[in-house]
């Protein structure tokens, strides 16, 4: 039977509702489980108990790993940290009302929010400026659907030789050109990463040998955009049509549609507009994960603790500051920490023990276990 906040009559501990099983929750949830928010009731809104652990996926893809190795069961997490699991998806959310209403009618109140949603594309959103991309393409989100999927391709590949095109210019799009190549060696493989120079969002010198490691694999690099799907192409923003076998639509993932149409303060980009510290800049008392956060589930915890108190937040560290690691397909790996960068199987070891140290966290990963 699933877990539900209890009705309560007169004074009510405060509420801090957890939106999502999104990397950074399933941070959050190992961390309240040694260390629970004092005087706070925790309930978390969630459908999958078994989420993917999106740094993975490109190993999915490239045969390193097999699917249940990126899976993580949040179930224990949940209940050692004492949080009540409600299996509901939301369907609106008042902001200045501080309600969800979720798919079976009931009404969430909270006083603290927190949003990671799992990574999910808006396919009716996609379809609009790339129409035909329901039909034929292949969407990277969410991670559960297309794992399901990608063998399908894998399949296809021992049969001919594909051409396919990756629709992305993130860290997912870069990884998974990379992955195919390495698991279908006879494709022929494009990036379509858009107008600007491909991995501008990297520090120059991880840039740098991105560029290299993607022409030394013979990965095709369109600065292009894609405007529409066809049977056997991709339509350009230039007028030409790119022949393509697999479309895989690997765009940054978007804001949930509930949360945009909520009164909290959107950005030019369509997302939640949030500060320094992922806080809503119309409505301090939610958190929101807005694209790449640096945080931790320590320093996420924190700040929730630190604003719930009227104490001072933290500034999570700038991306050029931390560890950054682009796997290859074939065991090696493209790094970057501060202003150093390497590539070689020795990053892509440093990548393998991060995974490791992370997912021992979530679940029993015995010492010395490999992930292969």
């Amino acid at each position: 039977m699933e877990e539900r906040p209890p009705s309560t009559t007169g004074l009510r501990p405060r509420q801090c509702v957890l939106v999502g099983t999104g990397a950074l929750h399933v941070q959050l949830l190992a961390h309240l489980a040694a260390h629970p928010l004092a005087g706070m009731q925790v309930s978390l809104v969630a459908t999958q108990p078994q989420p993917m652990y999106p740094e993975l996926v490109s190993g999915l893809v490239s045969g390193l790993y097999t699917d249940d190795k990126l899976r993580v069961d949040l179930v224990p997490l949940a209940k050692r940290a004492g949080i009540q699991w409600i299996k509901r998806n939301i369907v609106s959310m008042d902001a200045q009302q501080q309600n969800l209403v979720l798919n079976d009618g009931s009404v969430l109140h909270y006083d603290w929010l927190s949003i990671d949603s799992n990574p999910m594309l808006e396919r009716a959103r996609i379809e609009q400026a790339m129409p035909g991309a329901r039909e034929h393409g292949l969407f990277v989100y969410p991670l559960e659907a297309f794992a399901s999927l990608w063998p399908q391709v894998e399949a296809l590949g021992t049969q001919r030789a594909l051409r396919i095109a990756v629709i992305g210019a993130g860290n997912m799009a870069l990884e998974l050109a990379m992955a195919v190549r390495q698991r279908l060696p006879t494709a022929a493989i494009t990036l379509l990463s858009g107008p600007e120079n491909v991995g501008n969002h990297l520090p120059a010198k991880l840039q740098a040998l991105l560029v290299a490691s993607l022409k030394r694999r013979s990965i095709t690099v369109v600065p292009d955009l894609a405007i529409g799907f066809s049977p056997g192409a991709v339509q350009l923003a230039c007028g030409a049509a790119l022949s393509c076998d697999v479309p895989l639509v690997a765009l940054p993932s978007q804001c949930t549609p509930w949360a945009l149409e909520s009164g909290l303060a959107t950005n030019a980009q369509g997302r939640m507009d949030v500060d320094a510290f992922q806080r809503s800049t119309s409505h301090p008392q939610v958190f929101a994960t807005n694209g790449p956060c640096p945080a931790t589930g320590a320093q996420w915890a924190h700040n929730l603790s630190a604003a719930m108190a009227q104490q001072d937040l933290q500034v999570h560290a700038t991306p050029n500051s931390t560890l950054q690691i682009l796997s290859c397909g074939d065991g090696s790996a493209l790094g970057s920490w501060k202003q150093h960068a390497g590539q070689g199987t020795w990053v892509q070891w440093v990548k393998n023990i991060r995974d490791r140290r992370a997912l021992a966290k979530y679940r029993s990963i015995q010492p010395g276990e490999t992930l292969a």
